[in-house]
């Protein structure tokens, strides 16, 4: 089986095209390649203002600055401070409107899936075999049809935003690597370091998460029984004993909600360290080991700020 048709599969069954998924990648990298030439225009930026806005002796001295020269040369403009700061703000702003674009884009397909999942839920269930359907409950295929098919949307959506910050972090590696190469693989180190103390903490959330859900499945289809019955409670005069359950399943979704509040919290507790003793351990690193310039010293800080998982 080619990959294109093993990737229509699973596309088809989200209710999606590859021309679709095609169309946001493209819009991921453009977005991320706009951003990574905006940010890395910093560099020689803070390199004229610090050999005194000469850009005449850093062309003689740098093979990067003898393209921008020409590159700018070609296009008739001068290589100064004004030009150099509005190429940066203007590849910025290119990547702010493509960034836009591509939200949008993926929120649409989003709920797009989510539509897909409900309609074609609702439809399998009408074909389904009726002794299925009877034990499905009334309330569970409510749950799956409305909030289930909403997470589903949500974890695709989630997928998108993986796709995109790959793209980032692909362009950013490929940039830094034109300045020094030792100093980013030093960086993909600590990045990926500050990623695995994450681990722990996404496998309980992943755990936490399931709780959640199976609560509300729950929840909802006891409610929706209840409520069909409703007459036949009043007549048999339990409301107490209803009560009391509605409060015990409620308090299982609560509790489940509340331990994935805190452990977001505990992310942040522990990550932001983190991010300091990086900062400063980076800096360190550049000035003594890599003998960096200041201008190159805040490309990396920035980089490894905007890459660090927050």
């Amino acid at each position: 089986m080619s990959r294109t048709r093993w990737l229509g599969g699973p596309l088809a069954l989200w209710g999606l095209r590859r021309r679709q998924i095609t169309a946001l990648l493209a819009l991921a990298v453009a977005s991320a390649l706009s951003e990574g030439f905006g940010v890395a225009m910093f560099l020689p930026i803070f390199e004229l203002v610090q050999h005194g806005r000469d850009g005449a002796a850093l062309a003689a001295q740098s093979k990067v600055w003898r393209l921008l020269t020409d590159a700018y040369g070609a296009l008739g403009l001068p290589v100064n401070l004004v030009v150099l700061l509005t190429t940066a703000f203007g590849l910025l702003l290119l990547r702010q409107v493509l960034g836009y674009l591509r939200v949008s884009y993926g929120a649409w397909l989003q709920e797009r899936v989510v539509h897909h999942i409900r309609v074609q839920g609702f439809a399998n269930l009408l074909t389904a075999d009726l002794a299925y359907a009877q034990g499905l409950g009334v309330g569970r295929a409510l749950n799956l049809l409305t909030l289930e098919a909403q997470r589903a949307g949500s974890a695709v959506s989630v997928g998108f935003t993986l796709v995109a910050t790959l793209a980032v972090v692909a362009v950013y590696a490929v940039l830094l690597a034109q300045v020094s190469l030792g100093m980013t693989l030093l960086s993909g180190a600590v990045i990926l370091l500050a990623t695995q103390l994450m681990r722990g903490s996404m496998r309980r959330s992943k755990a936490y998460g399931e709780g959640v859900a199976e609560g509300n499945a729950r929840f909802t289809s006891w409610l929706t029984e209840r409520l069909h019955g409703l007459r036949l409670l009043k007549l048999s005069a339990t409301e107490d004993r209803e009560v009391g359950q509605a409060a015990r399943l409620s308090a299982h979704i609560r509790d489940a909600t509340v331990k994935v509040m805190r452990l977001i919290a505990s992310v942040d507790l522990r990550i932001e360290p983190v991010v300091v003793l990086v900062t400063f351990g980076m800096t360190y690193a550049a000035l003594e080991i890599f003998h960096f310039d200041l201008a190159r010293v805040g490309l990396f800080l920035f980089v490894m700020v905007r890459l660090l998982p927050l």
